[in-house]
Order: C-alpha cells, then structure tokens, then sequence
C-alpha cells in the first residue's frame, strides 16, 4: 500500500509541475506534429506511433483529438466547444484558429495527453476494487455531497492504483487513474478540482 500511496503523490506532483511548463512546450511540438507522429495508429482512438526519438517532444500532444485525420483540430474544436469545453470568449476570439484552439485544448485544459493516455493504455484493464474508505459508493457521496471515497484498484497489467473522490465546499475533486475495461482501455490518470456535480 504504501508504494501506491508514494507512486499517487509522485504522480499529483509530476501533474502540476506539467501543467506549469505545458503552455510553453506545446508550441514546440505543435510545430512539429506532423513529423513527430506517423501514421500507424498504437492505440485505436487514442495515439499515433511517434518516430523513433521524438518520444520527448511527441508526449505533449493529443493524437485523441485528430486520431481520424491529421488535420482534424478545426472540427473536433467545434465538438469541444458543443460540450463546454470551450470559454465562450476563448472560442469565438480564435475559433477560426486551428493552433489557439488546439492550444486551449491540449496545453491549458490539458497537458502531455499522449503521455498520459500511453501511461493508461499501458496499466490495462480495470479488474476490481481491491479495498475502498470512506463512503460505501460514489452514488452516496454524490447524494451527500460531502465526505470521501478512496479506491484501491487492481488493472490487467497487474498493477494496483488509488482512486479518490471527495467533496470540498460542496465542490467535486477527484484524482486518480479510472476503471474502464474496454478492450483498448486507456485508464490514465485523470484530475478534476472543485467542479460541480
């Protein structure tokens, strides 16, 4: 338990710090992403094969968002702005912009995706809660909306990762790798501050 405990405070602090330095390495790759990837699909619906050694560079993209086509950042934008993903000002500034919207998507709203998503791919499939504290489910924490759940979680790769859900000031957080078990899961580590829910 407690190498789980030390890779979950690793992981949160490796999240902040590139979440400081993804707005100025983005543009670097984003320069390059056509060379960076090829075309061979590693993951359906999540990543390009990179090159060989643009590994360092090919991290801060987000092949999730184009996987279909290379030059796809116009319209998946307009399916982010359909959801809310957008600023309303941000969109309609540069919603002719194919960089400032992938900008916002990619470097702002997210950072090193493609990182993030081969960690998950890598992990493999939910398989069960090993052991969980706090509220007995996340159905009755999100009626209470108040307390905790902490998730002990075992993957396909044989690996074991935490799980955390809690509310403060009766906002949601959550931080933790996810539990899909789709055949080509992708449980990368997802945080999520002070939403609503």
């Amino acid at each position: 338990m407690m190498i789980q405990i030390l890779i979950f405070i690793l992981t949160i602090i490796i999240d902040l710090i590139t979440r400081l330095i993804s707005p100025l390495l983005y543009p670097v790759s984003y320069i390059f992403r056509k060379y960076i990837r090829t075309n061979e699909i590693y993951v359906k619906e999540y990543m390009y094969k990179w090159r060989k050694g643009w590994f360092w560079l090919w991290i801060w993209l987000d092949d999730s968002i184009l996987i279909e086509n290379l030059n796809l950042y116009k319209t998946y934008a307009d399916y982010c702005f359909s959801v809310k993903k957008y600023p309303v000002w941000y969109y309609n500034l540069f919603k002719n912009n194919a960089f400032m919207l992938s900008y916002w998507w990619a470097a702002i709203r997210n950072c090193v995706v493609n990182l993030n998503n081969y960690q998950g791919y890598k992990l493999g499939r939910f398989i069960k809660v090993i052991k969980s504290w706090g509220e007995e489910s996340f159905t009755k924490l999100y009626e209470n909306k108040k307390g905790f759940r902490l998730e002990l979680r075992e993957y396909s790769s044989g690996q074991r990762r935490l799980y955390l859900e809690f509310y403060l000031f009766k906002r949601w957080n959550q931080m933790g790798w996810l539990s899909s078990k789709s055949s080509n899961a992708c449980n990368r580590f997802e945080t999520d501050i002070l939403k609503k829910r």
